[in-house]
């Protein structure tokens, strides 16, 4: 028997369930079985008590997510539960086919964590502690009230939850705000733990999957199979896929809230990211590096001006995000007498990395994404990392002031260029 080929359909998990649905009928219409990203084994309270057990500190960051992704599936969803796992439920009985749940769930996982997992955990509750103290024992306590609060109220009953859910989960975290109890601190010390922990696990649990789809499919004798998970998988089922005997046919990335009928065939490892760290993303969010329209750097002066402003506030929040990023790691090695002085340190250097990391890896930030432009070489090749290091170093110089030294060197050269681009050899123009 021929191996067997697999469509891999990738959706935010807080998404419209009715279009997901419509475009999972659609993209699924010749599959012989859905198979689908939910845990193989049901979580149950015993489950999540050895989690919060073995592992706390990841159990806190579950708790987390839960209160985040409650809101949006009141006003998504109107249930508690993911888009995807909702659309497959409603296709496959509208078709009569049988679904297959082959996630080797983090919970899953984390409950039976070995020794290595159980000592980074239980020192990290330790770090963070020591490190918060009081505020990270108003976040345990706030994290109990919202998620016991939003569990009895989908136990009594799922249209009480619809309602309860926002206050329930904001609610608590408003008192202890204005109490003076609320700290961003340990909720960024537990989430850069908790997506560390779960990165570490995405190869293993896309390994799992495609494993679990290459059996199931063999035994049922499925020519043509369908596996739906969130779209940071992606780029990790393409590269695994081959390993475990599956040809991958077509791919769809569903797009967050609006319509979509994108389908890559026979999509490859390498075109979407392949093992790079940043394969995931670029997956997920349909970034590719484009290929530039030579000669148009002179074209498109208007829309670097929109593009500079747009990275500018993306570039803030950045800042602000990096920032305590930062602090929480400084002050868990210094205390947080030097918190102060990790924030500005943060606040100076992600704008930085923010530019630095787009263009090397993309060509492009997110302003110019959404304006249609691409940093390249001056000879139309990718910049290298050293090219796009200098223009990026220099743009302090361009920006002063406000960026007025920047826009006479682009009036006054032939090609458009920033004196970063200058120094740097590369230009800005539109991409194909």
């Amino acid at each position: 028997m021929a191996p067997p080929t697999l469509s891999l359909f990738g959706v935010l998990h807080a998404d419209r369930p009715a279009k997901v649905r419509a475009e999972l009928a659609d993209f699924a219409d010749d599959a012989d079985a859905l198979f689908i990203e939910q845990p193989e084994t049901e979580i149950t309270l015993r489950t999540f008590g050895r989690v919060a057990l073995r592992t706390p500190t990841f159990f806190l960051g579950m708790l987390l997510q839960i209160v985040a992704f409650e809101p949006l599936y009141a006003l998504l969803h109107r249930e508690y539960d993911e888009a995807e796992a909702i659309a497959v439920r409603r296709v496959a009985a509208d078709r009569d086919l049988p679904v297959h749940e082959v996630d080797d769930h983090p919970a899953l996982y984390m409950s039976r964590a070995g020794p290595r997992w159980i000592l980074a955990n239980w020192l990290a509750l330790a770090a963070f502690a020591y490190a918060f103290g009081t505020a990270l024992a108003a976040l345990v306590g706030v994290l109990a009230v919202a998620v016991g609060a939003t569990v009895l109220t989908q136990w009594l009953d799922r249209r009480l939850w619809v309602v309860a859910a926002i206050p329930a989960t904001v609610g608590p975290f408003a008192f202890a705000a204005t109490n003076g109890l609320f700290s961003i601190y340990p909720i960024t010390a537990v989430l850069i733990f908790v997506g560390a922990s779960a990165g570490l696990l995405t190869e293993y649990r896309n390994g799992h999957m495609v494993d679990r789809v290459s059996v199931i499919s063999e035994r049922e004798e499925y020519e043509r199979a369908c596996l739906v998970t969130g779209k940071a998988h992606l780029a990790g089922l393409l590269d695994l896929a081959a390993d475990a005997d599956l040809s991958i046919s077509r791919m769809h990335v569903s797009r967050w809230l609006r319509t979509s009928d994108d389908v890559t065939e026979n999509p490859d490892s390498e075109s979407f990211g392949g093992r790079s760290p940043v394969g995931w993303f670029t997956t997920a969010f349909g970034l590719t590096r484009p290929d530039p329209k030579r000669e148009t750097e002179t074209d498109v002066f208007g829309q670097r001006m929109v593009a500079a402003i747009l990275d500018l506030a993306f570039a803030a929040v950045s800042g602000v995000v990096g920032s305590f990023v930062f602090a929480v790691g400084v002050v868990l090695v210094l205390g947080e007498s030097a918190s102060v002085p990790a924030l500005v340190v943060g606040m100076v250097v992600s704008p930085l990395l923010y530019f630095l990391v787009w263009e090397a890896s993309l060509g492009r930030t997110p302003g110019k994404w959404l304006l249609g432009l691409v940093v390249v070489s001056e000879d139309g090749s990718p910049a290298s990392f050293s090219s796009v290091l200098a223009r990026n170093l220099l743009r302090p110089l361009d920006f002063a002031p406000f960026y007025v030294l920047g826009f006479l060197s682009m009036l006054a050269t032939d090609r458009a260029q920033r004196v970063g681009d200058m120094a740097a050899g590369t230009v800005v123009v539109s991409a194909e």
